[in-house]
């Protein structure tokens, strides 16, 4: 898979095997390492990142640094594209841009209610879609009638995508994603690249973006010192890596993770250690395993606090625009045949046997195993860390 090294998608990070193996493939990576013996590494604005000094905190706060970003995204972008689940993370998004009377374009929301069968379903996060993104997108439109609401159930077009594209999709489709190489996860970060409506949009020659915002802050504490770190599954549940080595007539940006807006992470890192600090008995009952143990595909991450802390105390902390009467279920469990997809892989359709081998494959490569795993697994790979 072809690397440029002055490629601008470079913001969104690459895999290195060795000194000398680039690529956006972290399954390409891993090939690599196994039959070399190299480690894989994620580098995600390593040079950018280690330049700033994390310990010092920005004096402007959170609505304001937020306010700033999607200001700074609108004079940007003739069209913005906000892709909104409903949950903490891009209802931050879409509340601040209604809160500063910034206009967004389109929100887009996509969903899988034909293939679950039930519009409050947890599976496909259905329910997050019907009791929230739904509300809380009608009310922005209230107050800016003219952004589209664009609503898509993608089951179908899973069906027609796997059945239209076998051949390529058959030996190529766990390099088109990296962590999340389930049939939803392909579909859902393509869709910029398979509906007409955005071919129709790049044609008339404005500049389209798509924000993303899954991004909360990763935190962890070693030997008394706080670090913040990157982690490369939050990148790849955004939109699909064909993007970056391909040339691509949208644009994508990471709302809270992007170099352009570097105070947002420093400040959340500082606005959730104070908040923890303020609120000691989440760190004694994280010492005594009360939220659990630290799920086994994060393999890297010892003290991970974002999958370990209920997600109740992080959205609290730094969405200044949260309310908690929001339905908001979280990340449901993960393996890479992945929740949303269940029904397609139940299906028998003729592209499950060939996506269910994919699946044993990139796991064999990522854990050297030579068994079939009933449940196959992934690696997460994170960044460099910065000390705050």
């Amino acid at each position: 898979m072809l690397f440029d090294p002055t490629n601008p998608a470079n913001k969104f990070g690459y895999f290195k095997a060795g000194k000398n193996f680039c690529s956006y493939s972290q399954h390409e990576a891993q090939e690599y390492a196994a039959k070399t013996g190299e480690k894989v590494e994620w580098n995600f604005n390593d040079e950018f990142f280690s330049a700033i000094d994390w310990t010092i905190e920005p004096t402007e706060s959170l609505k304001e640094l937020y306010a700033e970003r999607a200001r700074q995204l609108r004079n940007k972008y003739d069209y913005l594209v906000l892709t909104f689940s409903g949950g903490s993370d891009s209802h931050n998004i879409l509340s601040t841009f209604y809160e500063n009377n910034i206009y967004i374009d389109e929100i887009l929301t996509h969903h899988v209610c034909d293939g679950v069968k039930d519009k409050l379903s947890p599976v496909g996060n259905m329910i997050e879609i019907t009791l929230a993104a739904i509300p809380e997108a009608k009310r922005y439109i209230e107050k800016f009638p003219t952004t589209i609401h664009r609503v898509v159930d993608i089951s179908e077009l899973i069906k027609t995508y796997w059945s239209q594209n076998l051949l390529d999709l058959k030996f190529n489709f766990i390099y088109y994603n990296n962590y999340y190489i389930t049939p939803y996860n392909i579909v859902a970060t393509s869709l910029p690249n398979i509906l007409p409506e955005y071919q129709k949009l790049t044609e008339t020659k404005k500049s389209v973006c798509f924000i993303h915002g899954n991004d909360k802050p990763y935190i962890e504490i070693q030997n008394g010192k706080w670090f913040f770190s990157f982690t490369s599954s939050v990148i790849d549940s955004s939109f699909s890596i064909r993007r970056q080595f391909e040339k691509s007539p949208v644009d994508d940006e990471l709302f809270y993770w992007s170099p352009d807006a570097w105070k947002i992470m420093v400040k959340q890192a500082h606005v959730l250690r104070r908040y923890l600090y303020d609120n000691r008995e989440i760190i004694k009952n994280l010492a005594n395993g009360v939220y659990g143990d630290i799920p086994s595909n994060h393999l890297s991450r010892i003290n991970f606090f974002r999958n370990r802390i209920p997600t109740q105390f992080i959205k609290n902390a730094i969405y200044p625009y949260w309310r908690n009467e929001i339905v908001d279920i979280g990340k449901v469990p993960y393996d890479l045949y992945g929740v949303k997809s269940l029904w397609w892989t139940n299906s028998n359709l003729p592209a499950t046997k060939e996506h269910m081998a994919g699946v044993q494959y990139v796991s064999q490569i990522a854990f050297g195993e030579k068994s079939t795993r009933q449940k196959p697994m992934q690696i997460s790979y994170d960044s460099k860390k910065y000390n705050f």
